[in-house]
């Protein structure tokens, strides 16, 4: 979601008083030569890029006209465009109070609109709402505060109202870009991707050379399966911008997508530079190994993703430890521990003291590090050990796993309805099903006519999803963890993907470069579970008959 202040300071500072999220001054001019003189310095100063000798040139002007709702407001548009939000709301508050009687409705809108702004950009969420709503009131034709109430709902999780209150703002004033811009990432999150990408193309016709509607328009593309309109939106971005980090990250999953994996890798390395990313960002004393020769060198390799991404990519710590590594420590999710023991020299869990190392790399980074490319993917028989099977279940035994992890962004897009499912019981009634979902979808089944045909055993941790596996005949899974589970023990899985797939299953194809004994079942239109389902059955029917 795009707030109305431009990103570049100099742009934000020329824009502040004409942009529609935090308008103009209520006068054009203050009376008085000595004093218009100041502004007008002030004014040329902010240009130039200097903020503080501009603030004192307000203050100097606003000591001459203590009450002057003009100065009050300039200050208060500055202190916003500098982060002294607390400030900032304070020289709005005196600006409203200062307003003469009979103020017109629209200017006394745009200064309770520049507070409510203020207010947001603070984290005040709930009075920067109630202020929007205030500056409405006084004048409902305010197409800036409709957007910025836009953005407050969204935050909010009101998606409705937002969508209603960018819908009002591009009809009141249709050049507005930051209003179409919101209004597009909107539409995507909804789902409502051709919608999202009209908007997206209006916003970008009236600034063509905004960079981040450019991401953004790539982002929706890609959502809409248009992989090489997407690559060139994001190209294009960056020859704009050819440091934006979101730019170059999107356009490294364009290109893993494609297969082109030496490419993607590079730009993968972005990620630790998006925005999005910073909470997620560890620091270490010891430098990152660029896999150049350890000579006996104590490497760390720590997890950063979920849990499919660990069990993906720890297929590459042999590699790694190939390079002359003296000791490889392993830092992984608590709940991978126990499985993952022995693929390095320790394994520790994430939040536990680290012992001593001398370089180190998140997991993610050893593909580009160890020039992994579609001809070179370790291991795709399985690599984990694969415990002795339970086979005192009937056969064929069949695992279903059906919800994604509920911390995903792209769960609802992969996950199914279990009652989406229930052709496949039906189809094999003499089958042993057996749940290996987890976390609160496990309890699905039980409001189910098929309940009792469903076994479920305690999954505690990974190490023991992995003893049930191994005594199955197949797992059918959703795109998460358990299918890169199956696939690293070598057990045979099924995995249903959406339409567009992640990255990591490519754009097309029934089978996978990662796992040897994965087959893929693909959506054939977005958001459409029921012929694959269907093309699943018929695949139960035909191995089990």
């Amino acid at each position: 979601m795009k707030h109305p202040t431009p990103r570049a300071a100099r742009k934000q500072r020329r824009r502040q008083r004409q942009a529609p999220g935090i308008g103009p001054a209520p006068a054009a001019l203050l009376p008085g030569q000595q004093c218009a003189s100041l502004v007008t310095s002030a004014e040329q100063t902010l240009d130039r890029g200097d903020s503080n000798r501009a603030r004192e040139l307000y203050l100097m002007a606003l000591a001459l006209r203590p009450r002057e709702p003009t100065l009050l407001n300039a200050l208060g548009l500055l202190e916003t465009a500098t982060g002294a939000h607390a400030a900032a709301i304070d020289h709005f508050r005196a600006a409203l109070a200062a307003l003469p009687p009979g103020t017109p409705p629209t200017t006394r809108a745009q200064l309770i609109n520049n507070l409510g702004w203020a207010c947001w950009q603070q984290g005040d969420t709930a009075a920067a709402a109630d202020t929007f709503v205030a500056a409405l009131y006084q004048d409902p034709t305010l197409a800036g505060a409709h957007n910025n109430l836009g953005l407050v709902r969204n935050a909010q999780g009101r998606a409705a109202e937002a969508l209603a209150a960018f819908d009002r703002a591009v009809a009141l004033d249709p050049r507005q870009v930051q209003a179409h811009e919101n209004r597009a990432s909107l539409l995507h999150r909804l789902g409502h991707l051709e919608a999202a990408l009209e908007a997206c193309q209006t916003a970008l016709c009236l600034d063509p050379g905004a960079v981040d509607t450019l991401v953004n328009l790539g982002v929706i593309l890609q959502g809409l399966d248009r992989v090489e309109a997407a690559e060139t939106a994001f190209r294009q971005a960056l020859r704009r911008n050819p440091g934006h980090p979101g730019a170059h990250l999107n356009l490294g999953y364009t290109l893993l997508l494609q297969g082109r994996f030496r490419e993607g890798w590079r730009e993968h390395e972005w990620r630790w530079r998006d925005p999005q990313a910073r909470p997620f960002l560890r620091t270490f004393s010891q430098p990152v190994w660029d896999g150049s020769p350890l000579n006996g060198a104590t490497l760390l390799v720590h997890a950063e993703q979920g849990f499919g991404d660990t069990l993906q990519f720890v297929r590459l710590l042999p590699l790694a430890a190939a390079r002359g590594a003296g000791r490889l420590v392993l830092e992984c999710q608590p709940s991978l521990q126990a499985l993952l023991a022995g693929l390095a020299d320790q394994v520790v869990a994430r939040g536990a003291p680290l012992p001593p190392c001398d370089r180190q790399i998140p997991l993610l980074g050893l593909p580009l590090v160890l020039g992994i490319d579609d001809a070179t993917i370790p291991s795709p028989a399985g690599y984990l050990p694969r415990p002795p099977p339970d086979r005192s279940r009937p056969s064929p035994a069949i695992g279903l796993v059906w919800q994604g992890g509920a911390e995903s962004p792209t769960r609802q897009a992969r996950s199914i309805p279990f009652a989406l499912l229930e052709p496949l019981l039906r189809a094999l009634p003499q089958a042993t099903w057996v749940s290996l979902q987890t976390g609160p979808a496990a309890t699905d089944p039980e409001a189910h006519p098929w309940a009792a045909a469903l076994e479920r055993p305690p999954l505690p941790d990974f190490a023991a999803t992995a003893r049930v596996m191994a005594g199955l005949d197949l797992i059918v899974t959703i795109d998460t963890a358990a299918a890169h589970l199956a696939g690293a023990l070598g057990c045979p899985v099924w995995t249903l993907l959406p339409r567009p797939a992640d990255w990591r299953w490519l754009r097309q194809g029934e089978t996978s470069p990662w796992y040897d004994r994965m087959g893929l079942f693909r959506q054939m239109v977005s958001g459409q579970w029921p012929d694959v389902v269907t093309r699943v059955v018929s695949a139960l029917t035909a191995k089990f008959s």
